[in-house]
């Protein structure tokens, strides 16, 4: 069983959380974890279950893996709004890796009239507030974009070898791969895909791990609902790492309705969940927003100095 030491740093950081948070003018929320419909991303698998209503009928609905659409559905409603929320997520078939857990807890937040550059000075601000854990993790953040990291951990900047044309990209990306030794194969491996295993095999094993690390500026071949630089070949979004291990994914909010309808369509169809047309049409009224994802429970274990998720968790 967990220590009670353990369970009650857990308690200050989340009352940290909340106090920096509404301190800040950000409404707090809490929003069902079951739901009829999701976003759409094809690398998450799904928790499914149904509703009986006691008269035969049944109602598909799913375990949410982050409470993004209905926090954005509030957003849409108020506008000016800033909100937060810490809670469950759940996301089926995750690998035991030591960081990875089927249920786990998430700080989502939304910041209004903000970019992704904004919110990362707020989460930068937050780290250097935290209230125990070693300094290190609240020393600046190192800000390095994806292009430089290729450049100099790969010796080849992603923007050479990403172009406008996808299949171009592709062989390009998987003929990168073969000659770094990794097994690649265009035919098969999607854009995103090759990059991935780029990113995952060669680059985040050399992030700096003396201090938090924010990597921006992820290709726009990876589909998501972040909205695009000016050049339309990246994402405005940042993932944030410690000592290795990513701890937020954060987003400009995507707010083009036809953009986002396209990604969610093709997501929604290698998932096999149903995308959900009054979540998009909810991001269409966002206006500027960015969002962040921050995992809690990754967090709580670097700030006890933990090697293992599971050491953190209240078992089962």
């Amino acid at each position: 069983m967990i220590a009670t030491e353990i369970i009650r740093r857990r308690n200050e950081l989340t009352a940290f959380l909340r106090r920096f948070f509404s301190d800040r003018g950000f409404l707090e929320i809490e929003t069902p974890l079951l739901v009829e419909k999701t976003v759409p991303e094809g690398s998450i698998r799904l928790f499914r279950t149904e509703s009986d209503d006691g008269f035969g009928g049944r109602q598909p609905l799913f375990l949410i893996p982050s409470p993004e659409v209905t926090m954005k559905k509030v957003l849409a409603a108020e506008p000016g709004l800033s909100i937060f929320q810490i809670g469950k997520s759940f996301r089926n078939g995750e690998v035991k890796t030591g960081i990875h857990s089927r249920e786990f807890t998430m700080l989502e937040y939304y910041l209004r009239n903000a970019d992704c550059f904004q919110t990362l000075d707020l989460t930068e601000t937050l780290f250097a507030e935290l209230p125990f854990g070693p300094q290190s993790v609240r020393r600046p953040f190192l800000k390095l974009t994806v292009d430089e990291l290729f450049g100099t951990f790969l010796g080849t900047p992603l923007s050479i070898l990403a172009v406008d044309n996808e299949d171009e990209t592709r062989r390009r990306l998987a003929e990168f791969c073969r000659k770094l030794g990794l097994k690649a194969d265009e035919r098969k491996d999607s854009a995103a895909d090759l990059f991935h295993l780029l990113f995952v095999d060669r680059i985040e094993p050399q992030l700096p791990k003396d201090r938090p690390v924010a990597v921006i500026g992820y290709p726009s071949f990876v589909p998501t609902t972040a909205a695009l630089q000016s050049d339309r070949r990246f994402s405005q979004r940042w993932e944030l790492y410690f000592n290795g291990c990513e701890l937020c994914n954060c987003y400009t909010e995507e707010t083009d309705v036809s953009r986002l309808r396209s990604v969610l369509k093709n997501e929604a169809a290698v998932q096999g969940a149903p995308a959900d047309e009054e979540f998009i049409e909810a991001c269409g009224r966002l206006g500027l927003c960015s969002g962040n994802a921050l995992g809690v429970d990754r967090l709580l274990m670097i700030l006890l100095e933990k090697n293992n998720i599971e050491e953190i968790l209240i078992p089962c």
